[in-house]
């Protein structure tokens, strides 16, 4: 009965130490995602800031909806991945109205007709400035959002360390 006990204690031992470095690799996980997601947002900016002032389209309008569709997915990803914390769920909340503002910026710029509508040096500098206020602000979300984990994993680490130790 005492080795039944044993192997318990040390199956419950194993349990905590995979479920800490699950919730390590959760952290890391999210931290990795929102930063593809925001990077994913300057190109598409950079790629409509070229357009503003180049007005060339080239590739521009694919490579934002690619862009765009692959943000949906790494924003249907961090959905899930924060859904226990209600924390980063407002954060998150947040960071989906900038970047639905976002959008609206792009589609204003490219539009239906691909031609944008800014006629005047005016607008094009506010649209510009938009797009520039925008990130900025996309940008400190997901820097406030990535503190978070970085905490999270910081307790975490020290979670899976502790069991690390207790499991021999």
């Amino acid at each position: 009965s005492l080795k039944f006990f044993m192997m318990g204690l040390a199956y419950k031992q194993l349990e905590k130490l995979r479920e800490n470095t699950n919730w390590m690799y959760e952290s890391q996980n999210i931290s990795l995602n929102l930063e593809k997601l925001y990077s994913n947002l300057k190109e598409v900016e950079t790629e409509r800031r070229d357009y503003i002032l180049d007005n060339q389209s080239s590739d521009a309008e694919r490579i934002i909806k690619k862009k765009i569709k692959n943000n949906e997915i790494l924003l249907q990803f961090l959905r899930v991945a924060i859904k226990d914390s209600s924390v980063q769920q407002k954060n998150l909340a947040v960071l989906q109205d900038l970047i639905r503002r976002k959008y609206s910026l792009v589609d204003a710029t490219f539009g239906d007709s691909l031609k944008f509508n800014a006629t005047t040096v005016q607008q094009k500098k506010a649209s510009l400035l938009a797009g520039k206020y925008l990130m900025k602000a996309i940008s400190q979300k997901v820097d406030e959002m990535q503190d978070i984990e970085t905490k999270l994993l910081v307790q975490r680490r020290s979670d899976f360390l502790y069991s690390e130790k207790q499991t021999p």
